[in-house]
């Protein structure tokens, strides 16, 4: 979502809170991606172990096929939070919609599956994140992605 949904604000807060927000963090693995990891800065480690305190369920991905493994310099920490976890490989070339696929189906949709099912009944039905009312239909953004459209008169409710 970096370079994608953040064009301005305090960067880091905002990484880390859309961490703590989504139900599953995927870290993509290339040749060299745990590199700098060594340094206690590094925002690739500051995210894995950020993910890791907030629980998120971690989905490592290879990419490109040039990451074979976890390389012995990283730090414990680091390699304890990747290494425990299953895998996925994306294939770039032939079978890049297959393979996606299979990482949704597999991965990721049983995984926010089991969120929704473990939250509190009255959750889904109480509250909601967004609540507009308004005078004139228009359009709600969020990091500059278009996520409802609220209706004049109506009392307009978004749940993330």
């Amino acid at each position: 979502m970096d370079f994608d949904e953040l064009k301005d604000g305090k960067f880091d807060k905002r990484i880390l809170e859309a961490i703590e927000d989504a139900p599953i963090f995927m870290i993509i693995l290339s040749k060299g991606s745990l590199d700098r990891c060594t340094d206690q800065n590094d925002w690739v480690r500051q995210e894995i172990l950020h993910a890791e305190e907030h629980r998120k369920h971690i989905i490592p991905i290879e990419v490109d096929k040039t990451f074979r493994s976890i390389p012995d310099y990283v730090p414990d920490d680091i390699k304890r939070i990747v290494g425990q976890h299953q895998f996925t490989q994306i294939d770039t070339e032939t079978l890049f919609e297959a393979s996606v696929n299979e990482l949704v189906n597999l991965r990721i949709r049983p995984n926010l599956d089991r969120e929704i099912s473990e939250e509190p009944q009255e959750k889904h039905i109480s509250g909601a994140e967004i609540h507009i009312e308004t005078d004139r239909n228009c359009r709600v953004y969020r990091f500059h992605k278009e996520i409802m459209h609220a209706e004049k008169g109506k009392d307009n409710m978004y749940w993330p």
